[in-house]
């Protein structure tokens, strides 16, 4: 009931804190509507966190995709991740600089990974049916595009549908999976 949802605004606080918690409010209201008292419960609102982690570490990269620091744990320490999610993510994604600049870069196709790795757990968070409607808040919080994201939905097997009610797109995952087809390089 009531105490349930308090416990779970305090859990978000805790997990996001106050400033963090309002700067992505998808993320916010995906956690709150994670029902903790539920076996799945732990599960969603891990997937919830990491969700936030990552996209807290792709807002970070800005357009040019870069994080400075000496050192790999400065990089993560600047990101203000915990030292096991920042190291992962710099790992699968990031690459170090060369030359006379220091930090990490994160290339193009590298950071489009990152953000199909994020949108398909959001869905998953999202629970079973692997549906969710109204994309909008977390194409704004992680500062792209609605055709975007939904193209790297579209890339990973989802099918995106802009509503007729709410003119936001919606995603669902339905078997057999359709991919689109892939571009050709030009010569």
């Amino acid at each position: 009931g009531e105490s349930e949802q308090m416990n779970t605004d305090d859990l978000i606080l805790k997990l996001m804190g106050k400033i963090n918690a309002d700067k992505f409010p998808s993320i916010r209201t995906l956690m709150g509507s994670i029902n903790m008292s539920k076996t799945s419960g732990t599960y969603k609102m891990k997937v919830a966190f990491y969700v936030y982690l990552a996209t807290k570490f792709n807002n970070m990269l800005g357009n040019r995709g870069e994080i400075r620091g000496k050192t790999l744990d400065d990089c993560i320490h600047s990101c203000h991740l915990p030292h096991d999610v920042g190291y992962k993510l710099f790992e699968t994604f990031g690459t170090a600089m060369q030359g006379d600049r220091e930090g990490y870069q994160v290339s193009k196709p590298k950071r489009d990974s990152l953000l199909v790795q994020i949108l398909i757990l959001y869905v998953m968070a999202h629970g079973k049916r692997m549906k969710v409607s109204n994309l909008g808040p977390i194409f704004k919080d992680l500062n792209i595009r609605a055709k975007e994201g939904v193209e790297r939905l579209r890339q990973a097997g989802f099918e995106c549908k802009k509503s007729n009610s709410t003119g936001e797109y919606d995603a669902c995952l339905n078997v057999p999976l359709t991919f689109p087809r892939p571009k050709l390089a030009r010569r």
